[in-house]
């Protein structure tokens, strides 16, 4: 999680992340058709992760381009989906023990790794002369980012690094 982003435009409709990202929503939108008459509820976890991605699909032109907190609504949906995924397989007669156990041991190795990667990330939100350098790091060109560390230098009376941010 990040404070602040920034985003170069894609120049063209052949990059290779613009191609990506529209055979991704191309797939999650035939998926989200293709189960609305057997898998109701897939249908609705997508439907609703899609619809809710709307309000922000058009905010390219705005200052702030993406962040976090507008992934929150949207999450609900794909919550949904993996949650009857989860009771689909679980109630699976089909299913093997043996398969059941590696995916519950699966879930726990991702529990674990989330667990991990927001205690660093918790670290790094500890002071805001530390996110904003964090913030630097991964977005050097985030005016953003550097007007701000200049703030908390100034806040600090660190005089000197507060110009030069």
């Amino acid at each position: 999680m990040r404070a602040a982003f920034f985003f170069s435009r894609s120049a063209s409709f052949l990059e290779t992340g613009v191609i990506f990202s529209f055979l991704l929503l191309a797939s999650l939108i035939i998926i989200s058709i293709l189960s609305s008459r057997h898998y109701k509820v897939i249908a609705l976890g997508l439907a609703w992760y899609l619809i809710s991605l709307l309000p922000i699909a058009f905010m390219s032109s705005f200052y702030l381009v993406a962040s976090e907190h507008h992934a929150y609504l949207p999450i609900i949906g794909l919550i949904i989906v993996l949650a009857y995924l989860n009771y689909r397989i679980f109630n699976s007669k089909n299913l093997q023990k043996t398969a059941k156990l590696i995916l519950v041991i699966l879930g726990i190795y991702i529990l674990i790794f989330a667990a991990i990667f927001s205690l660093k990330r918790n670290y790094v939100w500890r002071n805001p002369i530390a996110l904003w350098k964090d913030n630097i790091r991964i977005s050097p060109l985030s005016i953003e980012a550097h007007h701000n560390l200049g703030i908390e230098y100034d806040i600090k009376n660190y005089t000197d690094l507060a110009i030069k941010e």
